[in-house]
């Protein structure tokens, strides 16, 4: 039994970008990739839903995100149970408040640019990793969504699909699709992008008698 069951779900998890066709007119394209290329920070609310393909059946969390480059990813799930995953770069930390324990793994070297964190935290080309098509936006014609696919065999996700606001390109949302056929879908609200982020988010504070277990 996993111990963790947010984990599974957020590894394949945030952006890139790369090709298009000719579906999506020349100025979104640079204009996303303008937008993604300065991102350098992001911090929000969001609500996921975790679809296992298998089971057919879907378990909610929420909680907030903290992301600046370079390499430097919180995920901290308020429901439905405390839970922080936190990237620093060269660990990633698991934390249950519940087990009163944290799982610390040291990453391989490019594990993070095999994963759609890859961009968002500064750590690949997109126009190496990734090819990028456009989605139908009906019955939303006010949003540009793209579908994004890994071109190399190792990617730990099938294909991320990113949903924008079409005016000023905030990022509603985005769908990864797992190597097994997994759908995890994250909506963000109240999202800051090149914000100064408190320091504070990317250290866990864990309680005295916490186990660590080291991987």
């Amino acid at each position: 039994m996993n111990r963790y069951p947010m984990c599974r779900y957020l590894f394949p998890l945030l952006l890139a970008l790369a090709v298009v066709r000719p579906a999506v007119a020349a100025d979104d394209l640079a204009r996303v990739r303008r937008f993604l290329t300065t991102l350098e920070s992001l911090q929000g609310e969001f609500v996921q839903h975790a679809t296992n393909r298998a089971t057919h059946t879907t378990q909610e969390a929420m909680g907030s995100v903290w992301i600046e480059r370079p390499a430097r990813v919180r995920w901290h799930y308020t429901q439905p149970a405390p839970q922080d995953v936190l990237i620093d770069g060269e660990r990633m930390w698991v934390y249950s408040a519940e087990l009163e324990q944290v799982v610390v793994r040291r990453l391989a070297a490019g594990e993070l640019a095999r994963t759609p964190l890859a961009f968002l935290a500064g750590l690949a080309s997109l126009d190496d990793l990734y090819a990028m098509e456009a989605l139908p936006a009906a019955p939303h014609p006010e949003e540009l969504r793209l579908l994004l696919t890994p071109k190399g065999k190792d990617s730990s996700f099938q294909s991320v699909s990113l949903r924008l606001k079409r005016d000023d390109l905030a990022l509603l949302g985005m769908e990864v699709v797992d190597t097994v056929g997994n759908l995890t879908a994250i909506a963000f609200h109240g999202l800051k992008l090149n914000q100064p982020v408190d320091p504070a988010h990317f250290a866990l504070d864990l309680p005295s008698g916490t186990q660590r277990i080291d991987q």
